[in-house]
């Protein structure tokens, strides 16, 4: 069990996911003989409080689990993880999504994990999808798994854990401040990036990343989310958070021309990822069908790293406009 002296906060933002609060918050019941010296932290993010929630809370909190339910109007996933950091009292933060389910073993392996880091560690596990039961016939689990594998190690840098698995201490919080309101998600808008800006800002302060695959959880994953439909436009909207972190960690050159040239070099890496896709698309008409049964399985697996490459030159094309104009002497 976790100690008095180094108690742990569970922080999980919602957002109209009543259903998959419940089963996260009944996951951490199962387990919360091993939770002493934990409490709990829901942050609803929406501008009208749900009755259900609240209901759901009190239900848990009447069965013994130290539950706190906060509301934060304000949208964004970071603003509601930060109202929960500010709000808790854990001396160790473990940060779940309501679209998760911790698996058997969690809170112990937490438990153990915390009882001798120094503060400077930063601790998560692997994500396993779990799909609804219609869902496509195309997709395979793999397309869907965070993680790397099964063996723990320390993260080399430019390596991130995954966000919605992260275990962290608050005196680090404390360092490197809290996550950015202006990058994830906020309300039905999707954005990404702030565990990678906030795992970056405690790579470079010192923090060692440790990968542990016992820190396992589930990750509820419904079918509106499995079309390559969507999956195209999750690229388009990693690439936007990369183009605009490659600008605070990378200084503009100075003067037209060597702008000039900047853009036509991401224009240029754009077009030939574009003549890539091309080929390999008309390749893939032709291709295996055991191998490639549905023309996703193909894309998934042959055509979108290339895709995800182009939508990185194009944004970071775009950006040189938005982020300095095109007046620069």
């Amino acid at each position: 069990m976790i100690s008095a002296t180094k108690h742990a906060s569970i922080i999980i933002p919602t957002y109209q996911r009543v259903n998959g609060l419940r089963l996260l918050l009944q996951s951490i019941a199962r387990q919360w003989q091993a939770a002493d010296g934990i409490h709990v932290v829901v942050v609803e993010n929406h501008a009208q409080p749900m009755e259900q929630v609240r209901q759901l809370c009190e239900d848990h909190s009447s069965a013994g689990m130290d539950i706190l339910l906060l509301h934060q109007p304000e949208p964004g996933a970071s603003n509601a993880r930060n109202l929960g950091i500010e709000q808790s009292s854990g001396e160790w933060l473990i940060f779940l999504d309501d679209d998760e389910e911790i698996l058997e073993g969690y809170l112990a392996k937490a438990a153990r994990l915390i009882r001798d880091a120094r503060p400077m560690s930063i601790f998560g596990g692997q994500c396993l999808p779990v799909f609804e039961a219609d869902a496509p016939k195309w997709v395979k689990p793999e397309y869907s798994y965070i993680g790397y594998g099964t063996d723990a190690f320390q993260l080399a840098r430019g390596r991130y854990l995954p966000g919605g698995n992260l275990i962290l201490s608050r005196e680090l919080l404390d360092q490197i401040g809290l996550y950015n309101p202006k990058l994830g998600h906020a309300g039905l808008r999707t954005g990404y990036g702030e565990e990678t800006d906030l795992l970056k800002r405690a790579e470079d302060a010192g923090a060692v990343q440790n990968y542990t695959p016992e820190l396992s959880i589930v990750h509820h994953i419904p079918n509106s989310r499995l079309t390559l439909r969507w999956l195209k436009a999750q690229k388009c909207k990693s690439a936007q958070f990369k183009a605009w972190y490659y600008w605070q960690t990378h200084q503009m050159p100075a003067g037209r021309a060597k702008l000039t040239g900047l853009k036509l070099s991401c224009l240029r890496a754009a077009l030939l990822q574009e003549i890539k896709i091309a080929w390999k698309s008309a390749v893939g008409f032709l291709r295996n069908q055991k191998t490639f049964p549905y023309w996703e399985n193909y894309f998934m697996e042959k055509l979108m790293t290339d895709y995800s490459r182009l939508q990185n030159n194009l944004e970071l094309f775009r950006s040189i406009k938005w982020f300095h104009g095109d007046d620069n002497a």
